[in-house]
């Protein structure tokens, strides 16, 4: 199965928990960023 979402140029929202062992869950809220400099090149930016 191919994933192709990860490489399309775009803006994401991002909205989970983040995990640590023996820890409790964090809320965490971001947003992802892609966009392609070049034909073999894209820049990703994330924040959370």
């Amino acid at each position: 199965m191919a994933h192709t979402f990860l490489i399309e140029a775009g803006r994401w929202t991002l909205q989970g928990d983040w995990l640590e062992r023996q820890g409790m869950p964090i809320p965490v809220q971001g947003k992802t960023l892609i966009k392609w400099v070049r034909d073999d090149w894209f820049t990703m930016v994330t924040k959370l």
